[in-house]
């Protein structure tokens, strides 16, 4: 939501057709479909309708349409290299796509979203190394995230994949988030059924982008690449940076967090963190962490 309400989104897209893929990944995850719109092109003098590039008499028959709208938060452009006039491993050609992009955005106050496809046989190469086209690809955007599949398959949150930033304007390059593709069904307004997939999600990563693709790319258990019990203790450290936290809600955020039960029991050892029962309520009171000294009186 903003200041002007919730948002509009328009999916311009040239790869995936949005009846039969797109429209039933969005009814899987229940979106607002009353304000998502739709390009997959334009008709202007005939009705002969042509693929939407970003060619200036495009881009403002797309800003003619979204005026109409009462306010665009979103756009996303699937692929990227839709919005590159030419080739698009010309630095300059892409350049001048992404500054469309840019002056879109700032157009409408909204952001922009484009998508890519990585290269081949990317395993093991620096995360902004892994994507095709011309290095402006990754330079000329503001912030990159990029997703992989957990080679060995899923960990024991049932996470399928992983998704990290490769690129943020912060600099902040820590920590990710653990997801899975799921099957599902959607039913048209006809009582078509329809099959589709959804994403869900399963939580934080914690670790450096580049390890946490590192160990997803390695088949190994979680924790073999990344250290488990430096990951638990910065775990710890800031679940209970602000005082005592009661006992059930730290074993439910390190699960969340895809930290073992080892692993805890280690931190919290190594922290000379020891529970304290609450006074107050008998035998009812409840168990809380705490360091030590900052037991609650």
């Amino acid at each position: 939501p903003t200041a002007a309400g919730w948002g509009y989104v328009i999916i311009i897209s040239s790869e995936d057709d949005f009846a039969r893929i797109i429209l039933p990944r969005l009814m899987a995850a229940e979106a607002n479909l009353e304000r998502v719109h739709h390009v997959d092109g334009i008709r202007r003098y005939s009705n002969v309708t042509k693929p939407f590039s970003f060619s200036d008499e495009d881009i403002e028959s797309l800003a003619a349409f979204a005026e109409k709208v009462v306010y665009v938060g979103l756009i996303i452009v699937e692929l990227a290299s839709l919005a590159v006039e030419g080739d698009a491993r010309n630095n300059q050609n892409v350049q001048q796509g992404y500054k469309k992009l840019d002056q879109l955005a700032k157009r409408f106050d909204c952001a922009v979203i484009t998508i890519m496809h990585e290269a081949r046989n990317v395993k093991g190469k620096a995360l902004l190394s892994r994507f095709p086209g011309a290095m402006a690809m990754t330079t000329a955007p503001r912030n990159i995230w990029y997703a992989r599949e957990i080679e060995g398959g899923s960990t024991d949150t049932d996470a399928t994949h992983v998704l990290v930033r490769a690129k943020a304007t912060s600099g902040n390059l820590e920590g990710g988030y653990l997801y899975s593709i799921k099957g599902a069904e959607v039913t048209r307004k006809d009582g078509t059924v329809i099959k589709t997939s959804k994403i869900v999600w399963h939580g934080d990563i914690p670790g450096k982008s580049s390890d946490i693709i590192k160990w997803a790319e390695s088949g190994e258990m979680l924790g073999t690449k990344i250290d488990p019990l430096d990951v638990a203790v910065k775990f710890i450290k800031e679940l209970l940076r602000n005082g005592p936290v009661l006992v059930g809600e730290v074993e439910k955020q390190a699960k969340a967090a895809v930290i073992t039960t080892r692993a805890l029991k280690a931190a919290k050892k190594t922290l000379g963190i020891k529970p304290i029962k609450l006074k107050g309520a008998g035998q009812a009171s409840p168990w809380v962490w705490c360091f030590p000294g900052g037991e609650p009186k």
